[in-house]
Parts: C-alpha cells; sequence; structure tokens
C-alpha cells in the first residue's frame, strides 16, 4: 500500500497545468506521480485505464460540465477516490453537499499556495487516500445489516450512531444507513476507534467532533446537519466521554 498521492489533475488551461506543476512540486514527499487531464473526458479515459488515490479539479473547465457535474458523476458510477475543487468562487459551491461525493475541501484559487490553505487541504486529501488505500487492502469496518442485506462501512466515514426501535442508524459522510443490533455491540467493536458512547442513544466518532464543553458535542459540518451531540447527566459518563475527549485531543491536536 502507496503512503503517497497517484493524483489525477483536471484543468484546462495548459498554462495553469503548469503553475499547478509547480505548486505541486514543494509535496514531493507526499506525492507519487501526477497525470493531468484537459476535460472531464480525458479523466474518465485516465481513471479507468489507471490507479489513482487522489483527485484534483477545476470547478470551471469550460465546458457543459462542471467540476462539481465530474465528482457527482464518478460518485454515481462508483468510483470512490477522495478529492480537491479548487474555485475562484468558493460561493458557487456547497463544500459540505460535496463531501458527499468525496471532496475532502474546497480551495480557493486566490492566493492558495501562499496562504496555507493548499497545505491543509493535500494533508486531508493524503490522509483519505490512504484510508481509500487501506479500505482497499481489506481494513477496519463497521458492520451493518438491514432485511438480509450485509455492508462494511470504512469506520472513518461514520459520524455517529443513534440507536432506534429494533435497530440503530449509521450516519456517514455520505448516507444514512439503518442497521439491526444495538448501541452496546457497536460500543464494545469500536472501543479503540475514538468513539465515545454519549448515553442510552448516541456513540459519537471523536474525529468528527468540533469541540465538546462539557454537556456537549459539538459537530464538524456535515450532510445531515447535524450539529450537537447532548451528553448523558450520569456523571460517569461524563467524567469518561471529558477523558476520551482529552486523550483525543493530546493525540491529534
Amino acid at each position: 500500500m502507496s503512503n503517497r498521492l497517484k493524483l489525477l489533475v483536471i484543468e484546462d488551461n495548459k498554462g495553469h497545468q503548469k503553475s499547478m506543476q509547480l505548486v505541486l512540486d514543494k509535496y514531493k514527499d507526499s506525492i507519487h506521480s501526477v497525470v493531468y487531464a484537459s476535460n472531464s473526458v480525458e479523466a474518465f479515459h485516465f481513471l479507468e485505464n489507471q490507479y489513482f488515490n487522489a483527485i484534483i479539479t477545476d470547478f470551471d473547465l469550460n465546458e457543459k460540465a462542471s467540476g462539481v457535474d465530474f465528482l457527482r458523476t464518478i460518485h454515481e458510477k462508483g468510483i470512490r477516490v477522495p478529492s480537491l475543487l479548487l474555485t475562484i468562487n468558493d460561493n458557487l459551491v456547497n463544500a459540505v453537499l460535496l463531501k458527499k461525493y468525496g471532496c475532502v475541501d474546497v480551495v480557493s484559487k486566490f492566493g492558495y499556495a501562499e496562504t496555507g490553505a493548499l497545505d491543509k487541504a493535500i494533508s486531508l486529501l493524503k490522509r483519505r487516500a490512504l484510508y481509500c488505500d487501506f479500505e482497499t487492502a481489506g481494513g477496519f469496518f463497521v458492520p451493518a445489516m438491514s432485511e438480509g442485506t450485509f455492508r462494511q462501512i470504512p469506520y472513518f466515514e461514520v459520524i455517529m450512531i443513534e440507536s432506534k426501535m429494533r435497530g440503530a442508524i449509521i450516519y456517514t459522510d455520505s448516507e444514512e444507513v439503518r442497521t439491526e443490533g444495538g448501541l452496546s455491540e457497536f460500543e464494545k467493536y469500536l472501543s479503540d476507534r475514538n468513539f465515545a458512547r454519549c448515553g442510552r442513544s448516541h456513540l459519537a466518532n471523536l474525529e468528527k467532533v468540533e469541540s465538546f464543553d462539557g454537556k456537549k458535542l459539538f459537530l464538524k459540518p456535515n450532510i445531515h446537519n447535524l450539529n450537537t451531540i447532548a451528553i448523558s447527566t450520569k456523571k460517569a459518563i461524563q467524567d469518561d466521554i471529558q477523558a476520551q475527549w482529552d486523550r483525543y485531543r493530546a493525540l491529534h491536536g
């Protein structure tokens, strides 16, 4: 499994391709190889014939399909490659919705190399790409069973699991998955994966949490508009989550 990006860049302007090449040169330690496509047709061809674990696409491709359309289409085709979207106007796109299509960040093309925005985005992209390689290699999954259908969900995609009548709902970065089985089973299974039991009804992935004030977990933006998870009033549970949160923050900053 590679620990570097095999990157597909979609940019219709040859001059911008050269500029991008100069920018990406500073990330040689993170990038194994880069292939440039001038439009979505070329990009599809490359995806069908080569292996990539990351995509960077411009929003405006000067064709009928935008970068968002391209990411939506490959998602609908079942191609799961994490991506970044570059745009001159980030007000034109919904960054939270784009997560559904595997887009880890939206970066403004104005000064992205100087502001550090691209540094952060490349780091996110590399992390997600390694996760995808990990998944391909048979990594750790959260099992879901419903009406005789079994699924495996990469644990890093899970935002939280909510207990429901006759089962639970697993909220991920891109969908809701109803499953049989109780919360206690998931808690035991995910005990060493930064998941915290918030009370009778919720198990939260601390990687998806923005902050914690002792009474509520405040979630990062997501497609479900899930904002907070209230913590049980039991002191033992509050103390346990505080300890888990402090430990997680100490390890991950």
